[in-house]
């Protein structure tokens, strides 16, 4: 077997070998006729892609010497003669352009020739470039133009960079908008938009100025506190309120944001029972105002459950009739032989169908403390239903039929049944997937609002 699928795997690399073989002598063809032609740029084209394809093409290989060195003849003429007209930028770009040229064909062996001194005029020439660059950069700085000197910057550690302090120039170009922008909305009392910017800068320099400081100092005061109020609802939903409660508490809870902290459940209990606080009227902003102050939130969240229906599991059962296939020896009397004949037999299956579902419907309101402000609202109505659709036999079920025929196909509706799922969920069950589908969705409300805060 192991040599079976040595011989196939082998057989494969050599197909692959045959076609990229037959491509790279294509392209060594066309490469061919473009040098008949006088078009050697076209031509090392097509002999370089031709070698790539097959490194062992001798001709592509003598075809991007010969032709190759005449592009890197014309990239260092074009380089010479920036040089000598005193346009550095373009004497710089053409000499790079030549060296990944020549590194280009190195890489597939191919040598071509690159004197020596070219290297001398462009440590020269580029030299004089950085140096003017550098100077415009700095010019910039002075002005405190930073998005413009960044590019210029950057461009010079690129080309060079251990190029004098110009790594922490591009650093301070970079970061000294976020640092000016962020200190900027400090002033203002724009806390979250402070907070953002410093991030960004110790994202990149974790030691950059006073931007730590400034950070915690932002997210102290953007901080978003969020008190969780008892959740209302009629004496017959309090159970379910409680769970909500927890599920919402729990939600917010993980939201993975350093600018919403929850105040602990425990303390809110705590507190409203000493100012026996009413909830009747939880949903009365200065109720809410109050509250929010008590617990030293800025944002409280006041909700209600305003229905519940909760249907248990219920299973109804059918007798049904079916056909069982069995076998029955009989004597041939055209062939003096015994066979095998099918015969069916009536008999009785049960058959169930099952349903549970849970609906919740909660209002629920995100309401500051320091205004009285209803930041968001929403109804939230989630509605979970199982069911169950399955049949049992004591028997062989494989040999039921519906009808007392032998008809290809005709009992694989029938034996689905006796595969299906038999476990209904429970309406417990259920509940706990609305109630947690309701606190995501709140959750994700808290979060879309904190994140719209400046």
């Amino acid at each position: 077997m192991m040599k079976k699928l040595y011989t196939i795997f082998s057989v494969a690399l050599l197909s692959v070998a045959l076609v990229a073989c037959s491509g790279s002598r294509r392209m060594a063809k066309k490469a061919e006729k473009f040098e008949e032609a006088g078009l050697y740029t076209e031509a090392a084209d097509y002999y370089l892609n031709s070698l790539k394809r097959n490194r062992d093409n001798v001709n592509a290989r003598i075809g991007l010497k010969k032709n190759g060195q005449l592009v890197l003849d014309d990239h260092l003429a074009s380089f010479y003669k920036a040089y000598s007209m005193g346009s550095e930028r373009d004497a710089v770009y053409s000499f790079i352009k030549a060296k990944d040229y020549h590194e280009l064909l190195g890489q597939m062996k191919v040598d071509l020739s690159f004197p020596d001194q070219y290297n001398g005029y462009y440590e020269e020439v580029k030299s004089k470039y950085l140096n003017n660059r550098y100077a415009e950069g700095n010019a910039l700085m002075e002005q405190e133009k930073y998005e413009q000197a960044k590019p210029i910057f950057a461009e010079i550690a690129k080309l060079d960079k251990n190029f004098k302090d110009v790594s922490d120039l591009h650093k301070v170009a970079e970061l000294e908008p976020l640092y000016i922008k962020g200190t900027k909305a400090l002033e203002d009392e724009r806390y979250r938009d402070a907070f953002v910017s410093f991030d960004k800068v110790l994202a990149k320099d974790t030691g950059y100025k006073d931007a730590f400081a400034l950070k915690e100092e932002a997210r102290q005061k953007a901080m978003m506190t969020i008190a969780v109020l008892p959740v209302q609802a009629s004496y017959y939903d309090r159970d379910a309120a409680m769970k909500v409660e927890a599920y919402a508490s729990s939600a917010i809870a993980d939201i993975n944001s350093p600018l919403i902290q929850l105040v602990d459940r425990q303390n809110v209990e705590r507190l409203m029972e000493e100012q026996k606080l009413v909830l009747t009227g939880v949903f009365d902003e200065n109720t809410a105002i109050k509250a929010g102050k008590l617990m030293g939130a800025k944002v409280v969240l006041v909700s209600k459950v305003l229905s519940v229906n909760a249907k248990k599991p219920s299973m109804i059962r059918d007798t049904k009739p079916a056909y069982e296939a069995y076998s029955v020896k009989v004597y041939d009397g055209d062939t003096d032989k015994f066979k095998y004949v099918t015969k069916y037999k009536k008999v009785y299956y049960s058959e169930y169908r099952g349903e549970t579902s849970f609906s919740i419907s909660v209002e629920y309101r995100l309401i500051s403390s320091e205004t009285g402000e209803v930041l968001a609202s929403r109804i939230v109505e989630k509605t979970y239903t199982d069911k169950v659709h399955y049949a049992t036999y004591s028997g062989n079920y494989k040999d039921l039929h519906p009808k007392p025929t032998a008809v290809a196909g005709s009992n694989r509706t029938m034996r689905k049944l006796f595969t299906a799922n038999k476990d209904l969920k429970s309406a417990d069950e259920l509940a706990k997937q609305a109630m947690q589908e309701v606190a995501q969705q709140l959750s994700n409300d808290v979060l879309a609002y904190e994140q719209t805060r400046h």
